[in-house]
């Protein structure tokens, strides 16, 4: 069993309303599984935001966690997201509804 590893350490997403990467599941294994995650909110604004995982291009549209709102000052995290494997390739992408109010970080092992 692979050890536990960092995955994104307090990735913050550039844009407003799209989709971007988080990480990517190394191609060569047989997927990523996602063992801890939190969204933390540290802004003067309540945000939301929605996850999915899908191949690299193009973006997934269809979310695996629907919007979610982290209020000013709080972190949540989110079950349905822990213990979710990223195939082979794939990535955890992370979609925002305010530009720079959120930081994900992402714990997880490679299943070999």
């Amino acid at each position: 069993m692979a050890n536990e590893k960092q995955l994104a350490s307090v990735f913050q997403p550039t844009a407003a309303n799209v989709p971007q990467q988080v990480f990517i599941a190394d191609a060569d294994l047989e997927g990523t599984i996602m063992t801890s995650i939190t969204v933390s909110n540290d802004s003067t604004s309540n945000a939301s935001y929605k996850a999915y995982i899908g191949p690299l291009t193009p973006p997934p549209t269809k979310a695996l966690l629907p919007k979610r709102t982290v209020k000013i000052d709080r972190t949540d995290i989110p079950p349905e997201l822990t213990a979710q494997i990223v195939p082979p390739g794939e990535a955890l992408w992370i979609e925002t509804s305010v530009l720079s109010s959120i930081a994900i970080t992402v714990s997880g092992r490679d299943l070999t």
